[in-house]
């Protein structure tokens, strides 16, 4: 595994002539997504119960994205479902401040911080919602 810058050149040789190409510096990130404190912080709205809103202090200069996966059962639904998205495309100043709305129910939560390198680290979270 490479971190940090590589160098790529290219040298042809068909037995009578050699060219070498210019030499090209990449920059390698291989490293995750932080999540600041390691945990996923949630509030759920009292007033409004169905409303959970999401905070991720997130470290990562090469940021792309935080999806979703919710696995739930609704309780006025006789089968359970999966429902996937976006919950930020951007962060401000290393925060994703977002809120969803749940249906009343089961909700297994699987959250992706993924980096524009394809790196990427996933937390589980369950939630009740009670209206």
């Amino acid at each position: 595994e490479y971190e940090g810058y590589a160098v790529y050149w290219f040298k042809i040789d068909d037995g009578v002539n050699k060219v070498l190409s210019k030499k090209v510096s990449i920059k390698i990130d291989t490293t995750e997504p932080i999540l600041i404190g390691d945990e996923i912080q949630y509030i759920i709205d009292s007033k409004h119960p169905k409303d959970v809103k999401f905070i991720l202090d997130i470290n990562e200069d090469n940021f792309d994205k935080v999806t979703y996966i919710d696995k739930y059962i609704c309780k006025k639904q006789s089968k359970p479902g999966i429902s996937s998205g976006t919950l930020c495309n951007q962060l401000k100043v290393g925060r994703c401040v977002v809120t969803k709305n749940f249906c009343e129910g089961t909700h297994d939560l699987s959250i992706t911080i993924k980096d524009k390198a394809g790196n990427s680290i996933t937390k589980k979270e369950s939630l009740e919602i009670d209206d």
